[in-house]
């Protein structure tokens, strides 16, 4: 990895890399499109060329995932971290996108491992911090923190947590954790002693996995039965608030915004119109400016 030309250090560097090639697999950025966000250049490839550069460019575009919803689970196809690795391999050869990730992560390892650590940990709060805790990717996990899903909320839609409750990712991974406890006890009832005792530990663990993931999906369906639909011109925070117990990293602002828009200082917003729909259309009838964010200045009285 090659020294910054300015006063950035190398974990800074590297966590640039990283965060751009997140930016790249979720959607966000568009490398070598003129004027698009993240277009990137990369002339520092061997033999480097316009053309080689633009293959390379279209490369990265082809990994971006097109409803924004990445998974922290290893041998996924939506696998973040390996997607991840996937791009920086791509812009910067094996060896140095291997150095960017040891640099930028501070774990030694294998890549992908060490950047689904990353991501499950230090990643978000680091992303919270450089957006003034106004996150454009967003971590839902379960409340432990045992399984994670990473989200660009440009990209939500009204059926992004329908799919992440569904069997492409929580639905489906229930299903495999259930699956494989059900083959370790056939495996235990046909052995006894040491390897039974190691059975029955990797069975408690499984377990405590699965019941944390099970309690996500609880929550996620608490919040499907209340009803979530993103409004982008409500702004990231209002947005994310209905979210904030599927959000155990940085759940204190969320759910603060939550309980002001329960008691209505937020009337002006769509999600207030979603959640609280009486006595958001009440206040619209005296107040002109609420009226005319949910178009309905119409009833709007000067009385």
């Amino acid at each position: 990895m090659k020294a910054a030309k300015n006063s950035l250090s190398r974990e800074s560097l590297a966590k640039r890399w990283i965060s751009y090639a997140v930016g790249i697999v979720m959607g966000r950025f568009q490398p070598g499109v003129d004027g698009a966000l993240g277009r990137g250049w990369f002339p520092d490839l061997p033999a480097a060329s316009a053309a080689q550069a633009g293959e390379v460019a279209a490369r990265l575009r082809d990994m971006a995932d097109a409803d924004g919803v990445m998974v922290l689970d290893e041998g996924h196809p939506d696998d973040l971290a390996a997607k991840v690795f996937q791009a920086l391999q791509t812009m910067l050869g094996e060896e140095a996108a291997r150095e960017v990730v040891s640099v930028g992560t501070g774990k030694e390892g294998e890549p992908e491992e060490s950047l689904r650590k990353y991501f499950a940990s230090k990643f978000f709060k680091e992303h919270i911090q450089q957006y003034r805790k106004r996150p454009v990717y967003w971590l839902l996990q379960s409340p432990r923190k045992k399984y994670g899903v990473w989200l660009f909320h440009e990209k939500l839609t009204r059926d992004t947590l329908y799919r992440i409750r569904g069997d492409e990712y929580v639905g489906s991974k229930i299903k495999l954790l259930e699956s494989h406890m059900a083959d370790l006890r056939e495996q235990m009832n046909a052995i006894e002693g040491r390897e039974r005792r190691r059975l029955e530990k990797e069975m408690a663990d499984m377990e405590e996995v699965l019941d944390n993931i099970r309690e996500f999906a609880r929550r996620i369906d608490a919040v499907l039965q209340r009803g979530y639909t993103p409004h982008i011109d409500d702004g990231v925070l209002i947005n994310i608030a209905p979210l904030w117990e599927l959000i155990p990293s940085w759940q204190a602002e969320p759910k603060k915004c939550w309980q002001a828009l329960e008691r209505g200082d937020y009337d002006w917003s769509h999600q207030a119109m979603d959640h609280w729909p009486e006595r958001v259309r009440e206040k619209c009838k005296t107040n002109k400016s609420y009226a005319i964010a949910h178009g309905l200045d119409e009833g709007y009285s000067e009385e």
